[in-house]
Formats: C-alpha cells, structure tokens, sequence
C-alpha cells in the first residue's frame, strides 16, 4: 500500500520536475517484478516463500546436526519446513507425506500430471518428442537430489492448495529451470 502511494507521489511530482519519472520508473518496476514473482501463477505464490521458509528449516537442520555431530538430513529439515508452514498437521502427517513424496519420486508417479502439462502447453508436440522430454525428466527425479526433494514437498502443498494441474505445472517449471 504504503508503494502505491509513493508511486502516486512520484508520477506527481514528475509532472513538475522531469527527474522524478526516474524513482517513478524504479518503483513501477519494483510493483511488477514483485506481482510476476509473488502473485502471478500458483506455483509462484507458493514457491517463492517455501523457499525462504526452507532455507531456515535447512539452517536450523544444519545447526542441529553440527550440535549432535552428525550429517545433514534432509527428512529432518523438511518436517521443520512443514511444520512451519503446517502447524496444524500432527507429526504422523508430516511424515507420511514426506515419505510418500519420496516413494513417488522413485517410482516416477508424477508422470502423468508432467505430461499433460506439456500436451497443454505445445499441442502440436509430437509423440517422439515428447517421450524424449519425458526420459529426460524421469532421469532427473531422484532422491538423492536434495534441491528435488524440497521442490516435491512443495508441490505437495501446492496440489493441495490448488489442485494437481498446478502440480504439473510446478514441476514443469521445476524440470525446465524457470522455478529456481
């Protein structure tokens, strides 16, 4: 709110002194940079703050594992990151759907939902091509990558919240780099 006014503010006194229309442009570009990124398609509205809420489950994972001289787990920092985003979710919750992320990462289950995103997005795709994109992107989904891992989870939060087209979405754009 307190953006729109100074805003308003800029593009006022830039009818009088032509040095304004500078803070007006840098403002108005700040406004669209932050709808694009923050109000712009589900998974972005999600994405962008599960990642800050990550890197502090992530850094408090670390501290605790250094605390009790023991190696970085990533089961752990993601019950912090649910559990900080889902307070109202009971432990066996949380866990279960860790777990089941884990077990469709392995078996690939999220096929499906990537592959009618791509079909809804290049209609004209052909089969040949398509099957490639989808080997492509059945050899980047596994476990071990922790990036992946925090990524599945929150797309878990945004199928819920959305629906599972907005999965498919999600990790299109995960596969295809935009969601970093």
């Amino acid at each position: 709110m307190f953006t729109w006014f100074l805003l308003i503010v800029f593009i006022a006194l830039a009818i009088s002194k032509p040095w304004w229309w500078i803070g007006a442009a840098l403002l108005a570009f700040y406004k669209v940079a932050r709808w694009y990124f923050y109000d712009g398609r589900p998974w972005r509205r999600m994405h962008y703050p599960m990642m800050r809420a990550y890197a502090n489950a992530a850094g408090f994972e670390t501290g605790m594992a250094n605390r009790e001289g023991r190696e970085f787990d990533i089961r752990n920092a993601l019950r912090v990151l649910l559990k900080s985003v889902k307070p109202e979710w009971s432990d066996d919750d949380i866990n279960t759907r860790i777990e089941s992320e884990f077990i469709n990462c392995d078996l690939f289950k999220d096929d499906e939902l990537i592959r009618a995103h791509i079909l809804k997005k290049n209609k004209d795709i052909s089969a040949e091509k398509l099957n490639g994109m989808m080997a492509s992107a059945k050899a980047q989904f596994n476990t071990s990558d922790k990036g992946l891992m925090v990524r599945l989870i929150v797309a878990a939060i945004i199928e819920e919240q959305y629906g599972r087209a907005d999965r498919g979405e999600y990790l299109y754009e995960v596969l295809t780099g935009t969601a970093q």
